[in-house]
């Protein structure tokens, strides 16, 4: 019976022969396609199938304690440790065919008394399907979930992870060769490592563990990848190595290291032996602000300052890592900042402290950060020494005996140009010597010792040579009133734990002599000629032909009593003292104009500057300026001018010459302080 929701059926009789040609080849067509595609699929679903159950009797018949035991063998064999293998041994599928053990443990080194070298609930074994099909055992893989593995180090150096023990290797590995131990791939999944060094005294953890170790041949190339955390620092390591069996047993093997610790990166690539642990190859280092690398020592990062490391410190060069634990590097490179040091060194880790040997050279070195900025260097709050302790105990965690050479040094108020110094610092004791320092035009040379090693102390012994001294104290001082080439020599000694204890206990004694030169700001010969203030202040200066001075220091007070200043018309003489310590001046400058060329007689002015440095008081000693016998002609050319440019007026019963010395009193004194301040740079 026909549905009349379908049409109806034509039969094939009804059909032109055409039509039925067509309907059949299609028919035909459909139904060839439909029947090929069908079989694929049943093929493919018998594969399955068959596999899954050659799978699951695999399963069935895997010898699980048999391969249980084989890895313990093999790695007993290996390591000379036991392995020892706990609880159910249980076959598995995914991800790997193998099996599954229950808590597992390895031995440690016979003179430990810390327990277990490893420690992990569990462990899963690899083998190789096809050769367990064939009826052999081929171990591929070993993985740990949440292991804890102790790497400790003896008092003599000797690490638990060296697999001594006068055992012989095994007689095959997983490739089938004479090797030690060998394996496809190992893995560790959240694990934890910890570090014990009996020699520092020192424990570190690294926890979050994940590795892996690629090592089909014991004496071929294998590869480890290490990630972790250790003191909040993120740890990745990355170690190739071409032959794994020459590595341990002490010979030296190319090899491939990549480490990051946070942001810090080393590269090496050399050769490298593991027992003993030696390195030679290239090695580029960039560290950062060194910030990461105390925080996985846990240790407090240094204040470094600018131009020592405050922001970048990169190593680069071939190093070399001895045996006996002495680290070399030979064309160096040295990055601090935006300085660049070339050249090699040297670090001897044995003895008391380690002994670093180095010859470096750089362009140009920044050390501007040193000279700080706004007060003085050395100045406190109020103006004083500063009573901030002096930390020198760096000086004893190491010696040292390097040599640079440096185009220019920038040290803030001061540039030097090419320089040649060597530091030696042996027990907590820095030898500075300056071999050739150019400054100014002229040269600097001498040593400056730093000694740390019962408080602190400092000594110099320096000489000048040729130095400018207008460019030298518009740098140090910010004025440029005194020009000329200075040469002299200063020796000095103090000690204490402050800038102010060791102002105050500075001893020593030098001299200075200054060739033709310019006193800038001050007219002494006009000022003595006419009493006439406005020979001080800008465009006035004293030419003079020689200069000259000794100073001896003791408890923090200078004392001077041979100033001499030799000019056309005018000498200058001086004496007193400077307290360094306390910061005060007591001090007399006696200019003489039309002296004999003897020096004696003429017209002296004396001034008298004393005070703090920071508020000095100057006076002229008119005692004095009367007192001495000045020539007739002179006095009433002096009086004369007097009255002309100042307009005095003499007093009843005043002299018009007294008049002028009374009105001319407090505007020399007043420009007199002026313009030595000036000269003095405001101090």
């Amino acid at each position: 019976m026909r549905s009349g929701r379908f049409p109806p059926r034509q039969g094939m009789a009804d059909m032109p022969m055409a039509g039925r040609l067509a309907a059949q080849k299609v028919t035909f067509g459909e139904t060839m396609g439909g029947g090929w595609a069908m079989r694929w699929i049943v093929r493919i679903g018998v594969t399955l199938f068959l596999f899954t159950v050659a799978a699951v009797v695999a399963l069935f018949l895997m010898p699980t304690d048999r391969i249980a035991k084989l890895a313990a063998d093999r790695f007993e064999r290996a390591t000379g440790r036991t392995l020892a293998i706990s609880g159910d041994i249980t076959p598995s599928f995914w991800p790997t065919l193998g099996v599954t053990t229950g808590p597992v443990s390895l031995a440690n080194a016979p003179w430990s008394e810390e327990g277990p070298m490893l420690q992990a609930s569990g462990m899963s074994v690899g083998v190789d399907t096809q050769a367990l099909w064939g009826g052999a055992l081929r171990i591929t893989g070993v993985s740990m979930t949440s292991p804890l593995i102790l790497l400790e180090r003896r008092a003599d150096g000797v690490g638990n992870w060296e697999f001594g023990d006068g055992v012989p290797p095994a007689e095959a590995g997983a490739a089938g060769g004479p090797t030690g131990f060998a394996v496809d791939l190992a893995t560790i999944r959240d694990g934890a490592i910890t570090f014990l060094d009996h020699q520092t005294d020192s424990r570190q953890s690294l926890s979050s563990v994940d590795a892996d170790l690629s090592l089909p041949r014991f004496d071929g190339p294998g590869q480890a990848t290490v990630s972790g955390i250790m003191n909040g620092q993120a740890i990745e390591l990355t170690l190739q190595v071409d032959n794994f069996g020459a590595a341990v047993s002490g010979e030296v093997a190319p090899v491939s290291v990549v480490a990051s610790v946070g942001p810090a990166r080393v590269n090496f690539d050399g050769r490298m032996g593991l027992s003993p642990f030696v390195a030679e190859g290239a090695v580029d280092a960039q560290l950062g602000d060194l910030a990461a690398l105390f925080d996985v020592l846990g240790m407090e990062k240094p204040d470094l300052p600018a131009g020592f490391g405050a922001t970048e410190v990169g190593i680069a060069g071939n190093a070399t890592l001895t045996a006996e634990g002495t680290a070399h590097l030979r064309d160096g490179v040295v990055t601090l900042d935006t300085n660049r040091l070339t050249g090699d060194f040297d670090i001897d880790p044995r003895g008391d402290r380690p002994m670093v040997t180095a010859s470096l050279r750089a362009t140009a070195i920044d050390l501007s950060a040193l000279a700080g900025g706004g007060a003085p260097a050395g100045a406190g709050a109020g103006g004083g020494w500063s009573d901030d302790r002096i930390d020198a105990s760096g000086l004893a965690a190491l010696d040292a005996n390097v040599a640079l050479t440096a185009d220019s040094v920038d040290l803030g108020a001061v540039t030097l140009g090419p320089t040649r110094a060597g530091v030696t610092i042996e027990r907590a004791r820095a030898v500075v010597d300056l071999r050739q320092v150019t400054a100014y035009e002229g040269n600097v040379t001498g040593q400056f010792v730093v000694n740390a090693r019962d408080g602190l102390s400092m000594a110099g012994d320096l000489a000048l040579d040729g130095v400018a001294l207008q460019p030298l104290l518009a740098a140090v001082a910010g004025t440029d009133r005194l020009a000329g080439t200075a040469d002299g020599r200063i020796t000095f000694l103090t000690s204490g734990n402050s800038m102010a204890a060791m102002m105050q206990t500075l001893s020593g004694d030098g001299t200075v002599a200054l060739g033709r030169g310019e006193l800038r700001g001050l007219d002494l010969a006009g000022m003595l000629r006419t009493l006439d203030p406005g020979y001080v202040g800008e465009g006035a200066k004293t030419i003079f032909d020689r200069m000259t001075a000794s100073f001896a220091i003791k408890d923090g007070v200078l004392r001077n009593n041979d100033l001499s200043l030799n000019a056309p018309i005018v000498n200058v003489t001086g004496k007193g003292r400077v307290n360094l310590g306390k910061r005060t001046l007591d001090y007399r400058v006696v200019p003489t104009a039309l002296a004999s060329a003897e020096g004696a007689g003429g017209f002296s002015a004396p001034l008298d500057i004393t005070g703090p440095w920071s508020d000095l008081r100057y006076k002229l000693d008119i005692e004095a300026i009367t007192g001495v016998d000045v020539d007739g002609e002179l006095k009433a050319r002096l009086a004369a001018e007097a009255k002309d440019k100042l307009g005095i007026v003499a007093r009843e019963g005043e002299s018009l010459e007294d008049a002028a010395r009374r009105r001319a009193q407090r505007k020399l004194e007043r420009e007199a302080k002026r313009a030595l301040e000036g000269l003095l740079g405001g101090n």
